[in-house]
């Protein structure tokens, strides 16, 4: 049951609306607010807003088909979203793996390598949570200490040296 507000708006649209907003208004391409709001412009204003509206939602529309034209073919393509060639190579693994564990590292790659073992390593649940390097600069031992701590053990360990490229010896 309609309210007594809505039957006049619809009542203001049939009687006083040029018949290209009651068209529009039927069709469903806009609103009774914005047709009822259309009423009060001249006539020719009325056209011209209704006919701006219009293009503004076809335009949406055709943005939309586009994008999700662009995301079915990624799908369908069944890449990865991260390709290897824009993954790091086994050597910036191995530089979190073997050497100095004194080295500084940028607090981004710090980061970024935590984040991705973790993830990798035990899953998004720990992996996704903050990570916070209290003390400057932050060294490769701060960074193997925060995913020993974040992955509950050798798990995250092991991840970085296989994806480095060194197999874990025997009672690893």
């Amino acid at each position: 049951m309609l309210s007594v507000g809505t039957k006049k708006r619809l009542s203001r649209i049939h009687r006083r609306a040029l018949p290209e907003v009651v068209r529009a208004f039927e069709d469903g391409q806009i609103s009774a607010r914005r047709a009822d709001q259309l009423l009060y412009l001249e006539p020719a204003q009325q056209l011209a807003q209704l006919q701006h509206l219009l293009s503004v939602r076809e335009e949406a529309r055709r943005r939309s088909k586009i994008a999700a034209a662009v995301i079915k073919a990624h799908i369908d393509s069944d890449r990865r979203d991260l390709r290897e060639s824009e993954a790091p190579a086994a050597a910036f693994w191995n530089q979190f793996v073997s050497g100095d564990d004194q080295r500084t590292v940028a607090r981004e790659t710090a980061i970024y390598v935590t984040k991705t073992i973790v993830c990798e390593a035990v899953g998004p649940r720990y992996g996704n949570q903050p990570i916070v390097f209290k003390e400057e600069p932050v060294t490769v031992s701060d960074v193997l200490s925060m995913i020993e701590r974040l992955c509950g053990g050798p798990a995250g360990w092991q991840h970085l040296q296989k994806k480095a490229g060194i197999q874990p010896g025997p009672g690893a």
